[in-house]
């Protein structure tokens, strides 16, 4: 999977999430892409990400396995290069990496100390 798929997948998850925030800005030009982004909900999000998984080619999977060495077949037509990212519609002026890799520097989590852990555990014991 790191062989390409995953990054792929990815990239085709956010040209979806793009492309529907851009659409949903089209259609109100008054509201801001924050206020768009926030209105996508987890189904919203679920539904994009199985579009995207079904946008992976089989011979893009087929090229990662082939890549990994799992293909014994040496007679199989496939393309070698690192073109995990040619079939991905970007936004203009941005490059294939570049469009996938925008939150790569994002954290995403984080450590939490004894209080906070804690604090969060009674939070969560409190919840009407």
């Amino acid at each position: 999977m790191g062989m390409g798929v995953m990054k792929n997948w990815k990239a085709h998850y956010k040209s979806r999430l793009n492309h529907r925030i851009g659409t949903a800005l089209d259609a109100a030009p008054e509201k801001k892409a924050k206020d768009v982004s926030k209105s996508i909900t987890l189904l919203d999000a679920l539904y994009l990400a199985n579009e995207s998984w079904d946008a992976v080619s089989s011979q893009m999977l087929l090229n990662c396995f082939h890549k990994g060495g799992f293909c014994m077949d040496e007679a199989a037509d496939v393309s070698h290069g690192d073109d995990s990212l040619a079939d991905v519609p970007v936004p203009e002026n941005w490059t294939s990496e570049e469009f996938v890799d925008i939150d790569k520097n994002v954290e995403i989590a984080g450590k939490l100390g004894d209080a906070e852990l804690l604090e969060a555990a009674n939070d969560s014991k409190h919840v009407s």
